[in-house]
């Protein structure tokens, strides 16, 4: 799929002309800046990063305008799931095209009519004017002249007012006909807070109410970047106190693929998400392949191992049965000369001169297989041992590469009991602290 996105632009490249900057002795440079922004995003793009392509793309068509650029960031908006946006920057390359070849404006034409079956429209209404925000992202303020056209499905809207509770709902948006929400905003009661230590910036948009309280349990925690209805809240330190309802949150570490998900507080009670963040391509497939690399060693080590001990012993047994043999020849050699156990050929009185050098012969050859057979028992135990220490190894690198992937599963656990030494963070419209909360 993203082949099918960007195989015209990696062709084009970034090969434009600005009439406009011709005359600026900083033309140049702003050009090999905006050339390498755009080369960074369509990387970023492959690689999966989509929202780090589009900044990339932005950046570009910051430093110098071009609707090559802007073509990109109207696909990079289709892929990010954002239609509105995408039909936004389509409509704008198709009024003016520039340099755009006709295959191109084809393809621009053709997103912009898919993108717009995926938009649905959502009339907004209040009791009194207030501020509008759609996944964390302010839109306007009551009354609104039209509906919002936006992605058709989900969505967290919140309504916000001055000296009013904030609401926040999940409605669902559909392609057939404008939705409609309705908010009634209420006034705010006094609540009194005991407030130590830290003193934090407000959020704007996220109004106190009754909060309820929300643990993330994840591995690696401590590293997590916590952004909640689109705003960045920075890393993740410990338990957070939101207002009850939906909220959007994103959840990023560096190197890992960013998890979304909506969560719905409930008023003065707490609630735990667990996520399994999923590597990048850039650190997945090389732990894969090292994964795959020490398996093979692994294997590789048991299988040879067990054929080495299996070889090994069976050699062993045979030098053994051999020596035994060996052993006995020497024996029969002894008896068949009238030799005492020790004797040498040449110390009987009884044999002739001959008879003696008969003798020798005989019982050099036999000592010679004693000593062969002692010899190849041996070296059939040492490679025995090896085969066995071999596949010993590779066994147990098999077994703690499965207990550590266990382990990790263990480790949720073990994160969520400790997320109750943690400081407690809350945000709110009129401030935030780390906090000990009573109602008065």
């Amino acid at each position: 799929m993203r082949v099918a996105w960007f195989a015209l632009l990696t062709m084009i490249g970034f090969g434009f002309t600005s009439p406009s900057l011709a005359a600026e002795p900083t033309a140049e440079p702003r050009r090999a800046e905006a050339a390498e922004y755009f080369s960074r995003g369509l990387h970023l793009f492959e690689s999966g990063d989509n929202r780090g392509a589009l900044v990339a793309f932005q950046r570009a068509y910051e430093l110098i305008p071009n609707r090559i650029v802007l073509f990109n960031i109207g696909l990079v908006h289709a892929a990010m799931g954002d239609p509105a946006k995408a039909v936004g920057a389509l409509d704008e390359v198709l009024e003016a095209p520039g340099t755009l070849n006709a295959e191109q404006l084809a393809r621009a034409r053709r997103v912009k009519a898919e993108q717009e079956r995926r938009l649905g429209g959502l009339h907004i209404t209040t009791n009194i004017p207030a501020d509008i925000d759609v996944d964390g992202v302010q839109i306007g303020r009551t009354p609104l002249s039209a509906p919002v056209r936006m992605a058709v499905g989900a969505h967290v809207v919140g309504a916000g007012a001055a000296g009013y509770l904030p609401e926040r709902r999940e409605v669902s948006v559909v392609a057939e006909a404008p939705t409609a929400v309705s908010f009634e905003l209420r006034p705010a009661k006094a609540e009194g807070m005991a407030r130590v230590g830290l003193e934090l910036q407000p959020e704007a948009g996220l109004g106190m109410g009754q909060p309820g309280r929300l643990s993330i349990v994840s591995r690696d925690v401590g590293q997590l970047r916590l952004t909640v209805d689109g705003r960045d809240l920075g890393p993740y330190r410990g338990d957070v106190f939101l207002p009850a309802g939906p909220h959007r949150l994103r959840l990023e570490r560096a190197g890992y693929q960013p998890i979304e998900r909506t969560v719905q507080v409930v008023a003065g009670a707490g609630q735990s998400l667990k996520i399994d963040l999923r590597p990048t391509a850039e650190i997945h497939q090389p732990d894969q392949a090292q994964d795959r690399t020490y398996r093979r060693w692994a294997f590789s080590a048991l299988i040879g191992g067990l054929a080495l001990a299996g070889g090994g012993g069976g050699f062993t047994y045979w030098s053994h049965v051999r020596l035994g043999d060996a052993r006995d020849q020497l024996a029969g050699v002894r008896d068949n000369w009238g030799l005492d156990a020790g004797a040498d050929c040449w110390d009987s009185e009884d044999l002739s001169w001959q008879e003696q050098n008969w003798c020798d012969e005989a019982m050099t050859g036999a000592q010679d297989d004693v000593s062969r057979y002692r010899n190849l028992r041996t070296a059939g135990i040492v490679v025995t041992t090896l085969g066995v220490g071999l596949a010993v190894t590779g066994a147990v690198i098999l077994i703690r590469a499965q207990e550590s992937r266990r382990s990790d599963d263990r480790n949720h656990e073990a994160l969520a009991s400790s997320l109750a030494w943690h400081p407690l963070i809350i945000v709110g419209s009129g401030g935030g602290g780390v906090a000990v909360a009573r109602r008065f």
